[in-house]
């Protein structure tokens, strides 16, 4: 099945491509704007890229509970946190679990990993004030059917 590209999906890939200074001028620009963040909204295609098929089902019903349906998501940042600190692994990296994977991924990936297709990249990433080791984080950004989606903390559909 071929996912429909909307023109707001085609202007997303286009201002944020498919590379890691593309991902992070996305997750600047999320900062601020409540329509980048609503954007990265995953659809069934998505959900179906990334996810085993019955996984994917569940993890479609909890974020549309969680997160989608309710106003538009946003992200709750400090003006302060000025820098951001990124890391990323392939869904095959994170399905090998322990790895350098666990160093710098949440540990409920390890629960999510057998439900991960190979293939995919995860986005981890934290917006930090200058100087400071722990800030804001967020985990679950991938590049699937030609945009960014989300998919944070993908292992509370296991629950």
């Amino acid at each position: 099945m071929q996912p429909t590209e909307t023109s707001s999906s085609t202007t997303q890939a286009a201002q944020y491509p498919n590379t890691d200074a593309g991902f992070r001028k996305l997750i600047i620009a999320a900062r601020f704007d409540n329509d980048v963040v609503a954007s990265l909204e995953p659809n069934a295609a998505d959900y179906a890229a990334v996810f085993e098929p019955e996984f994917a089902a569940k993890a479609e019903k909890m974020y549309e509970e969680w997160i989608w349906s309710k106003p538009t998501a946003t992200l709750d940042i400090d003006p302060e946190k000025t820098e951001i600190k990124v890391a990323k692994a392939t869904t095959d990296a994170i399905r090998d679990w322990p790895s350098e994977v666990s160093e710098e991924f949440p540990g409920g990936y390890e629960r999510v990993a057998p439900y991960l297709k190979p293939g995919t990249t995860i986005y981890q990433w934290e917006y930090l004030e200058p100087g400071e080791v722990l800030g804001m984080a967020y985990d679950g950004m991938a590049y699937v059917n030609g945009r960014w989606v989300w998919f944070p903390k993908p292992w509370r559909a296991l629950d």
